[in-house]
């Protein structure tokens, strides 16, 4: 009987000959509007795609999506097929959208690589919708919107701009959560990332964090009700003029630190500090195990 034997190089030799690299271009681009009353929601699965929401003043929900990629393989055997589409679906007052990075695989000796140029939803919608958003690697960023909101990112970054919400739920894993210029009732629970409010306004806050910094600073005439719990992360909170509240900052290892000229009462005993400012209306607890606690004032 005889034998056939192959080299390394006689394989690679052959593969080279029988397929070249080919590159695939892929661009799609989706358009969507629902007229929709108060009570409506959005619930928007966007996996890898960043997200922008605007507010206007139309009763109508406005999507686009656009998906622009280069697809590299070469090898021997059929290619896979890579594509993608959104889906777009109406039921009684709740809006779905869901993106579909798919890829048909295929019996080959090769490779396939994938450059994703541009991955976007962007959305209009009326300032009282109720949005829901679940995502992976994309940022979200939102703007304007006062209805409800519920957030989940895996390594995204999420940004809320001028939102006076009525409730907000946001869970993150390593992406960082910024917010300028908001109110409601917030309660945001992230892994690694870092999370910042500046010029947050009245309403109940809630951080829960594991090993991100927190930073957060409250407008005046605010009358706080926060609650910081965090494992090995640091915490600042800034207090502007008007503000009334007392405290209490708790930490393991780290270092308190109260940097307020109208404190009253100002108590310290074994891991935790107390004291009040203005009239003590407002509630602050915050806890951070191995991180520092620093409650200073702002101009």
């Amino acid at each position: 009987m005889r034998r056939i034997g192959w080299s390394s190089g006689a394989v690679l030799a052959v593969i080279a000959a029988a397929s070249a690299v080919g590159a695939e271009e892929i661009d799609r681009h989706f358009h969507e509007g629902f007229d929709v009353k108060e009570g409506a929601r959005l619930h928007l699965n966007h996996g890898d795609g960043d997200v922008a929401f605007e507010v206007w003043d139309r009763d109508v929900v406005d999507i686009e999506v656009t998906y622009r990629a280069t697809i590299k393989q070469g090898g021997i055997g059929t290619k896979d097929q890579v594509d993608f589409t959104a889906e777009f679906t109406q039921q009684d007052d709740e809006i779905r959208v869901v993106g579909h990075e798919s890829r048909v695989h295929a019996v080959m000796i090769g490779f396939v690589s994938k450059n994703v140029h541009e991955y976007v939803y962007a959305v209009k919608g009326p300032a009282w919708l109720e949005v829901r958003t679940e995502g992976q690697d994309g940022a979200v960023s939102i703007e304007g919107l006062a209805g409800t909101a519920d957030l989940e990112l895996q390594d995204g970054d999420l940004s809320l701009t001028d939102c006076a919400l009525d409730r907000a739920r946001v869970r993150m894993q390593d992406g960082d959560f910024d917010a300028v210029r908001c109110s409601g009732d917030l309660d945001i629970r992230t892994q690694d990332g870092r999370v910042r409010l500046r010029d947050h306004g009245a309403g109940p806050l809630t951080v829960r964090a594991q090993d991100g910094d927190v930073r957060l600073e409250l407008v005046a005439g605010a009358s706080p009700e926060l609650d910081v719990r965090v494992a090995d992360g640091d915490v600042t909170v800034g207090l502007a003029d008007g503000v009334s509240t007392e405290f209490l900052l708790l930490t393991d290892d780290g270092r308190v630190r109260v940097d307020l000229v109208d404190v009253k009462n100002l108590e310290k005993s074994g891991p935790g500090t107390y004291g009040e400012i203005g009239g003590g209306e407002g509630t602050i607890r915050i806890e951070s195990k191995d991180g520092s606690i620093t409650l200073r004032d702002v101009g």
